[in-house]
């Protein structure tokens, strides 16, 4: 009888810290977005990703997202260098207000690319 409420104790205990512990988490990469006659939202990806629970996020949309290095003092352009990353569904922080896109393993070639890329730009200014 002893050995019966012990077991079920534990796997009453053991039910209980799985559900508390049900916070996920995962990488993302924060999405910048500057506003103009069209909105481009980019991803600086010299700034690395965060590490942020599943659970505290709302859906946004899906938008075209960019690689780019924004320099200082520079105000945006299209004849500055930044390249494709792809249709990423968005999520909005809900504590701050930040957006963020969820960190895929295709994602690394083209960041890899992107920096080589951005490199031989800067080399033929």
């Amino acid at each position: 009888m002893i050995k019966k409420s012990f077991l079920i104790f534990i796997a009453l205990l053991s039910i209980l810290l799985g559900y508390g512990c049900t916070n996920v988490q995962d990488e993302y990469y924060e999405v910048h977005i500057i506003e103009g006659d069209t909105d481009f939202y980019y991803v600086d990806v010299s700034e690395g990703t965060e590490l942020l629970g599943q659970n505290v996020f709302e859906n946004d949309d899906t938008h075209a997202i960019y690689l780019y290095m924004p320099e200082e003092g520079v105000t945006f352009d299209y004849t500055q260098f930044f390249s494709f990353l792809g249709d990423c569904f968005v999520y909005r922080h809900i504590e701050t207000g930040k957006y963020y896109i969820a960190k895929e393993d295709d994602m690394a070639p083209k960041v890899y690319q992107f920096q080589i890329d951005k490199e031989a730009f800067e080399g033929v200014e």
